[in-house]
């Protein structure tokens, strides 16, 4: 009992928390109805954002089925920043590579394509090709105009449904794999505001962001 109690007053009295508490009290101390409706309206808004609520949400608009992988001529891992979601994609990228016996391309911007190079050396995983101009998913898509032969992108989940839309866009064929990213808490922790749900929510309104105004 001692845990969920030290954990439910952490989540409401750390950020984001602390702020959906201090939007409600200030909507209850403004005199005007429509500060009271903004009020009240910020704090939802951050609530969903910031818990599974906002996941159950979010989720359904940018989730799509990663497909079938049975063989390659280039394993190419999309970057995700200098992260252990990048660690993942990397490690997942490496597997395919060892498993199929095609070459490993990482496509990320500058820092980001050297940090997934050194994590592949790590692995005892070698990079043939190193993309480190593309900045965003639809520069790593253009990127793979340069490769011919059966192409296959290794990024997270989430990412699936806007790789496959540029993809469709761009007239270019390959398949594309998602890492799922470790669950957080499974009991009632994860209906309460944390700094972890708002940053997985903000990678889906993100994806929600990216597909609605494509380059």
């Amino acid at each position: 009992m001692g845990f969920f109690f030290y954990k439910t007053l952490k989540a409401l009295f750390f950020p984001p928390g602390i702020f959906v508490l201090i939007l409600i009290f200030l909507a209850f101390l403004s005199r005007k109805k429509s500060g009271f409706i903004l009020g009240i309206a910020s704090a939802i808004f951050l609530f969903i954002l910031s818990s599974e609520v906002g996941t159950i949400i979010l989720k359904p608009a940018v989730f799509e089925r990663g497909d079938e992988v049975r063989g390659c001529s280039y394993v190419v891992v999309f970057g995700a920043g200098v992260s252990d979601e990048g660690i993942r994609r990397v490690m997942e990228g490496c597997r395919i590579s060892r498993d199929l016996g095609c070459p490993l391309v990482v496509s990320g911007y500058k820092r980001e394509a050297k940090f997934m190079g050194e994590v592949a050396k790590i692995l005892g995983c070698q990079v043939s090709i190193y993309d480190s101009l593309s900045r965003n998913t639809y520069e790593n898509v253009k990127f793979l105009r340069g490769l011919k032969g059966k192409l296959v992108i290794v990024s997270s989940d989430y990412h699936i449904r806007r790789i496959k839309k540029i993809l469709r866009r761009e007239g270019i064929r390959a398949d594309v794999l998602g890492i799922s990213l470790p669950e957080g808490d499974e009991n009632f922790l994860k209906w309460l505001p944390s700094y972890g749900k708002f940053y997985e929510n903000l990678k889906l309104l993100n994806e929600i962001f990216g597909m609605l105004f494509l380059p």
